[in-house]
């Protein structure tokens, strides 16, 4: 499911990502129906003294990028991107308070098929749903390392000799 979910959103002519630094990042954005997405810059970093020997540092040390990513928090449809994406950043709205205190960004496709949007919609809230879910759990492997660390100090706690001695 979730692969359909891609295929039929990878085939839609997405636009380029747009900071929404503020409304006036938004003023070529058509008054057209179609889906826009909403994503958040995400960065790993490493202090200098991490990089040369893999230990914690203090936190004067300078900081280094590994890797930006994108990371999409919201997918909407709507009948007009123009008005949609420009009333993010309306007074009171959630979303336009956390667009202005993080580097967020808006990709959008004009669909003008009401159906064909609604499909594309779902597919990506189903894709969106389903990275969620998988991204709040541990993996596998930490979780059995944490059970078998967990088991290591309850049998190593426990004492040989009976209570009375």
């Amino acid at each position: 499911m979730e692969q359909l979910s891609v295929d039929i959103a990878a085939k839609i002519q997405w636009s380029h990502w747009s900071s929404c630094e503020s409304s006036f990042n938004l003023v070529l954005v058509p008054h057209h129906a179609g889906v826009y997405a909403l994503a958040e810059e995400v960065m790993e970093v490493e202090s200098q003294a991490e990089q040369r020997d893999g230990c914690a540092t203090q936190a004067a040390e300078p900081l280094i990028i590994k890797r930006r990513k994108l990371a999409i928090f919201a997918v909407n449809e709507t009948s007009n991107l123009a008005y949609a994406t420009s009333s993010l950043f309306a007074l009171g709205n959630p979303v336009g308070e956390h667009l202005a205190h993080s580097r967020c960004y808006v990709r959008y496709a004009v669909i003008e098929d009401a159906e064909q949007r609604h499909e594309v919609y779902n597919a990506l809230q189903t894709w969106l749903t389903l990275s969620t879910k998988r991204a709040a759990q541990p993996p596998a492997k930490e979780v059995a390392v944490r059970k078998e660390s967990a088991e290591k100090r309850t049998t190593s706690a426990r004492t040989i000799f009976p209570a009375g001695m």
